[in-house]
């Protein structure tokens, strides 16, 4: 299936109806996404077998977002905290040739003021994903013990947490928002953020190569003795040291290193 998404947002009505009262800048602010096979989705909360997905894709307009593993689950649970009962204003789900999507309403229905829906998508313990890719407008995004050849998250001003995962290529990306990495083994992680801080908590790495490009922020580490300048770093020596790498780009946040139980955390 070719995914197609978009935001989009609608102020044309909010502009003709500020030309009649003369409202301020607090006018209507709808958004939605318009999407391909709409009519096969499911709408509401649902399970999937684990066996027949190795990718998922959540894509989350606002509200919150939350990714967890349970020893105790055998499939794949979809499930929301919402107060909205009608159809069009649930959840999305659609499971495609080991793909699962899954969107915040109906393809092209836009949201209604204050709305509230937090999205929790559950795992087995057990599961590797091959891709779980995670966007959103503004909902602050938490992920948890997750596997995944690459796990990518990206929100426009919500904050990301991601920790205790397994991933082999990790991102994470935000306007405004706080990035935070703890306790993640992975071969490379990129975080960006234009104007948000970006914390990285690492275990007893052997050696990591980091990259830290910034216009006015700083990078704050005092748990390892890095060498290095003009924004790339090394800390160890050997393979490790070449082969974990990662990357940070900021505007003006500035990046913080900690080892896995500072005393500062």
């Amino acid at each position: 299936m070719k995914k197609v998404a978009a935001i989009v947002q609608v102020c044309a009505c909010a502009l003709f109806a500020c030309a009649l009262t003369g409202c301020g800048g607090d006018g209507i602010h709808a958004r939605f996404e318009r999407y391909d096979d709409s009519e096969l989705y499911t709408a509401g909360n649902a399970d999937y077998s684990a066996s027949q997905v190795h990718s998922v894709v959540l894509d989350w307009i606002y509200g919150s977002v939350s990714v967890e593993v349970s020893p105790s689950a055998s499939g794949i649970s979809v499930s929301e905290a919402t107060e909205e009962t009608e159809e069009d204003y649930l959840l999305h789900s659609y499971l495609d040739e080991g793909t699962l999507t899954v969107h915040f309403s109906a393809s092209a229905v836009p949201s209604r003021a204050g709305m509230k829906k937090a999205l929790r998508l559950t795992l087995p313990a057990s599961l590797a994903l091959l891709d779980l890719e995670i966007e959103s407008a503004s909902a602050p995004v938490t992920v948890k013990g997750v596997t995944a050849a690459e796990l990518s998250v990206e929100t426009a001003s919500g904050s990301i947490s991601v920790s205790d995962c397994d991933a082999t290529k990790l991102s994470a990306e935000t306007a405004s928002g706080l990035v935070r990495i703890e306790d993640c083994a992975f071969s490379s992680a990129k975080a960006e953020t234009a104007s948000g801080i970006v914390t990285f908590v690492l275990g007893d790495l052997g050696g990591f190569t980091l990259r830290f490009d910034t216009a006015r922020g700083a990078l704050r580490n005092e748990d390892y003795a890095l060498e290095g300048s003009r924004g790339r770093y090394v800390y160890g020596s050997g393979e490790q040291a070449l082969d974990i790498v990662i990357e940070v780009y900021t505007g003006s946040g500035d990046c913080y290193l900690y080892r896995t139980g500072s005393s500062v955390l």
